[in-house]
């Protein structure tokens, strides 16, 4: 049972996919990584739904025996008022208190329970997206007193783990300070005005406040694509999108499916992970890069994981 939210808290998986032309955008894990690390701790399948917490600030009652695990954001976690590692799977007897206190880098931790959060499935994802009001609890972030199902048909045994805890940190999400990130040219881009994209290109921008699980918004110089018209079209992870103020914002999980300002193009998934875990005061900068060298990060990105994945025995 939920007992104390004091930020942001949502029910995500791996996503749901499949579904745009119907409006519906896909949720899911801000930081797919995290989840599966946490995830693998606790013997679940790597995609498995879980608690997906802003900045720390959680209180659970638990009301059955279980392991859990919380990767990502670096936060103080708590069983019983007792300090507990990160990234390592923690034995937890019915009511026992779990607490997720202050996060000190990053934004989004990842908290796994064994047999994963049952919530009901919507279009096939339990990930919570509350613009739409899918997935999780009723649609929506957690609220004090929510009790939160968890699959007990899963094996548990307080035994340990068959390969080394906690995860070393250096799998975990750190703290961005500054950020690079590599973007490919979009549907619009050939209709920027040049000084637009020298100002794009070679300007540094801030993550502001106002950032969340929709859109990385920044500022910086007001940037004035000199394009006039644009259709409503589809959008896509990552998409740069420059509106009427000129302050650019980067679309992310929770993002609308269609929109009809600027696209200069797209950032490659994994700096649009860096960046969702980047806090407000974050510089940030953009590099233009081809088709062939997108392809060429994003492969080293899924190689990088799966070797992960694999060493720690998940694949």
């Amino acid at each position: 049972m939920v007992k104390q939210v004091s930020t942001e808290a949502t029910i995500q998986d791996g996503g749901r996919f499949g579904h745009l032309r119907l409006g519906f955008t896909e949720g899911g894990a801000a930081d797919p990584l995290s989840m599966k690390l946490a995830n693998l701790l606790v013997n679940n399948l790597p995609e498995t739904a879980g608690i997906e917490i802003a900045y720390g600030g959680l209180v659970l009652e638990s009301a059955l025996d279980c392991w859990i695990s919380v990767t990502g954001a670096s936060c103080d976690l708590f069983v019983n008022d007792v300090p507990v590692e990160m990234a390592c799977r923690h034995t937890i007897r019915t009511g026992d208190l779990i607490r997720v206190g202050q996060c000190h880098h990053g934004v989004y931790s990842f908290l796994a329970i064994s047999g994963g959060v049952d919530s009901p499935a919507v279009l096939g994802s339990r990930s919570t997206v509350a613009r739409e009001h899918l997935g999780g609890i009723s649609g929506r972030p957690l609220r004090n007193g929510d009790r939160i199902p968890i699959d007990k048909s899963a094996f548990f045994t307080p035994r340990s783990s068959n390969f080394p805890e906690p995860i070393s940190e250096g799998c975990l999400r750190t703290n961005y300070s500054h950020l690079t990130l590599r973007i490919l040219p979009g549907f619009d881009y050939e209709d920027f005005d040049p000084a637009a994209v020298s100002q794009l290109l070679y300007s540094d921008f801030k993550v502001t406040g106002a950032s969340n699980r929709m859109a990385i918004q920044l500022k910086g110089p007001v940037v004035s694509t000199g394009i006039t018209q644009v259709w409503s079209e589809g959008t896509c992870y990552g998409c740069l999108q420059i509106p009427g103020n000129g302050q650019p914002l980067v679309l992310l999980n929770d993002r609308q499916t269609i929109g009809g300002y600027p696209k200069f193009g797209a950032i490659t998934p994994a700096d649009c992970i860096r960046l969702a875990q980047s806090r407000p005061g974050c510089t940030v900068n953009f590099e233009l890069v081809p088709l062939e060298q997108a392809e060429r990060l994003q492969w080293l990105s899924c190689h990088y994981q799966d070797t992960l994945l694999s060493a720690l025995g998940a694949l």
